[in-house]
Parts: C-alpha cells; sequence; structure tokens
C-alpha cells in the first residue's frame, strides 16, 4: 500500500479546499475563474499519519479578454500547466512520504 497525497488549492487570499485525495501522482484543477490567482499545496499521507505541506505555489489564469479570445484552446492549455503544477508538486511530496514511510 503506497502513500496518498492531499492537492488544496485556494483562490486569491481564500482558505484551501481539498480538490484531490488518493494514490495518483497526478490530478487535474477544473472550474477555473479567468484572470484569478490560485496557490496550490501538496500534503503527502501516510502511514505514520500526514506529512508537512510542501511549498505553496502560486499561478494566475489567463485574463477574461485573452480566454475569450483563445476560447477552447487557452483552457485546455491553462488545464494543462495547471496539471503539470501539480504533478511536479506531487513528485515533491513523494518524496516527502518516503520520509515519512
Amino acid at each position: 500500500d503506497g502513500p496518498s497525497y492531499r492537492v488544496e488549492m485556494a483562490e486569491g487570499s481564500g482558505s484551501f479546499q481539498a480538490i484531490y485525495t488518493g494514490g495518483a501522482t497526478e490530478c487535474t484543477a477544473k472550474k477555473l475563474t479567468p484572470g484569478a490567482r490560485y496557490r496550490v499545496r501538496v500534503q503527502a499521507l501516510g502511514r505514520a499519519g500526514p506529512g508537512p505541506h510542501g511549498p505553496e505555489e502560486s499561478y494566475r489564469t489567463l485574463p477574461p479578454a485573452e480566454w475569450a479570445a483563445w476560447g477552447v484552446v487557452a483552457a485546455v492549455a491553462m488545464d494543462a500547466r495547471v496539471h503539470m503544477l501539480l504533478i511536479v508538486l506531487l513528485v515533491v511530496a513523494a518524496f516527502v512520504a518516503a520520509a515519512f514511510a
């Protein structure tokens, strides 16, 4: 039974909300707001309990005008960037989980 992870995301200065908990090493953030700033952090969950949160990362989605101009292409590109960020964060969390295993 391998480690699992909790991915948390907050819009702007809002509170973090869990958007994924499980053993996969990737996940996708959905329903993002154009022109919004998001913060993401990952926490490894092991047999010894939850590890510390990984470093907080911040990104901003495309502004509304660019979102509308690019349409579906922009939405797919933004999902891909967020997806890659979450993969990187989960890799970092995997190293933390190994330390707590």
